[in-house]
């Protein structure tokens, strides 16, 4: 059965006004009755010739104030039509299910589809499924990122109920609608994501750049070449790091600072950074080619902090044997090279220097701690009683943390136990070294610089001052802030 449209709000108050003003002069002529015979009953045939012409002209002219408040509603809903058909937003409507009922100029020209395009949006944009979009039962809104023909695009989807429509009009009271419509908006984001993209490559990105073995490649060349080698050397990484648009500044005689952009580390890993290899070929009659290293940090939120994982990175590639480039971001670290299968550098001067180092560290503390890896061997042991020696003799408390003995050490173990030259807390479980550490303990971490394999990876956020003497090679999980 055909639902008939009837008005409401103020706009059914109007009409029917001079009904309700009859009904009011109703009452008064009921009181002037009390008061004059006579005079009501004039009154009552006011009233009567009232009602006739009122009630003839609301009736006769119902259904034109309907036609016209229609063809109004239809003119203004033309002009919001036209508005929306030509907006510069793409738009389109969608029935529950998904299928397209409705799209603007501008949408139907990025799918290239013509008007009354009637399939689902999902053939549109596959990822688009109907699981994705707006349910009756769920969320309202939903939002996807999305790439069509080579822009990328935010999608909006908003569900709009067509009851809220009816009962949000003012000239319209009709009951019964069910279901709901979702609109689709297209915003595209294709210049935004380029002038992000743009700004990120020209992003500062700094470079340490140091030779592995410089004493070691001049020793075996003449005096008299020499200098030759190093200006060949200086000219190869300088003429490298200006083709990539780079700056180079050479800080020591064998160490270098690196100015890039972003877009230049990028071409550099396009590239295997070949400066490793083109660095071997400069041969004056040396004996041993010149390798050199490399660490890169990038994506810091300042400047100091890509120097720092620029420092960070040139150090793992050293510890890894040189002739490598290593690069550092917070979220991961990358390594490039390492074909010379050279080994780290440890002369006696550099042995003495580290060792005068370590003895400032433990004289400035109050107390030691030494940890070795988890499932402990006769080298983690060993080199754990060797630094609770240093500390002894250097007359500090020192502990070694021990927290499970294993068969491979428990012999050396018990020889310490009940020596008058140990004290009988030498060896203490993780909770005591917990408990023990304080603002003015040292920890030293001994043949292992991975932090989640060590004896009691938690005890490092309780040591402020953390050294570490491995011999591994470093891979890309370190103890950080080590001294």
């Amino acid at each position: 059965m055909k639902k008939r449209i009837k008005l409401k709000g103020r706009i059914k108050s109007y009409i029917q006004f001079g009904i309700y003003l009859g009904l009011l002069l109703c009452i008064v002529d009921v009181a002037v009755f009390t008061i004059d015979i006579r005079a009501g009953i004039i009154l009552t045939g006011y009233l009567i010739c009232y009602f006739a012409v009122t009630l003839s002209l609301y009736f006769r002219n119902r259904p034109l104030v309907m036609n016209e408040l229609i063809s109004f509603a239809t003119e203004y809903g033309q002009i919001q039509k036209k508005l929306l058909r030509d907006l510069d937003v793409p738009y389109a409507l969608l029935e529950d299910n998904g299928k397209v009922i409705w799209t603007n100029s501008a949408f139907e020209a990025i799918v290239h589809q013509p008007k009354g395009y009637k399939k689902s949006i999902t053939s549109l944009f596959p990822t688009i499924t109907k699981d994705r979009l707006p349910d009756a039962n769920e969320v309202d809104e939903a939002q996807y990122e999305l790439e069509y023909e080579g822009n990328e695009y935010v999608v909006k989807l908003k569900k709009i109920s067509l009851q809220e429509m009816a009962e949000h009009s003012d000239m319209i009271d009709e009951e019964g609608y069910e279901g709901f419509l979702t609109a689709v908006y297209l915003y595209d984001e294709t210049a935004l994501h380029i002038a992000l993209q743009e700004v990120d490559d020209q992003s500062l990105a700094v470079g340490m750049i140091y030779l592995d073995n410089y004493d070691e490649a001049l020793d075996g060349v003449e005096e008299v070449r020499r200098s030759l080698l190093i200006a060949l050397i200086d000219r190869k990484v300088n003429k490298y790091i200006s083709s990539f648009d780079g700056i180079c500044k050479k800080l020591e005689k064998d160490k270098y600072l690196a100015i890039m952009r972003k877009r230049a580390v990028a071409q550099l890993q396009e590239s295997r950074f070949d400066l490793l290899e083109e660095v071997k070929t400069v041969n004056i009659g040396n004996e041993m080619a010149v390798t050199i290293s490399i660490g890169v940090g990038l994506d810091g939120l300042t400047y100091a902090q890509n120097y720092e994982f620029s420092r960070n990175a040139i150090d793992l590639a050293l510890g890894r044997g040189g002739d490598q480039a290593v690069i550092k971001t917070p979220e991961s670290i990358t390594y490039y090279g390492g074909k010379s299968q050279q080994v780290e550098k440890n002369t006696r001067v550099k042995a003495r220097v580290k060792a005068h180092a370590l003895r400032e560290i433990i004289t400035g503390k109050d107390q030691v701690l030494v940890m070795g890896h988890r499932m402990p061997d006769a080298d983690s042991f060993g080199a754990a009683v060797g630094i609770y020696r240093i500390a002894l003799t250097l007359g500090r408390k020192a502990h070694i943390v021990l927290n499970d003995q294993v068969p491979a050490i428990e012999p050396m173990v018990e020889l310490f136990k009940g020596n008058t030259e140990y004290e009988g807390d030498m060896i203490i479980g993780n909770q005591q070294a917990i408990e023990a550490a304080g603002s003015n303990t040292v920890l030293v971490v001994v043949d292992v610089n991975k932090p989640s394999i060590t004896e009691c990876p938690d005890l490092l956020r309780y040591c402020k001052s953390v050294v570490v003497l491995d011999h591994h090679r470093q891979g890309t999980e370190t103890i950080e802030n080590a001294t």
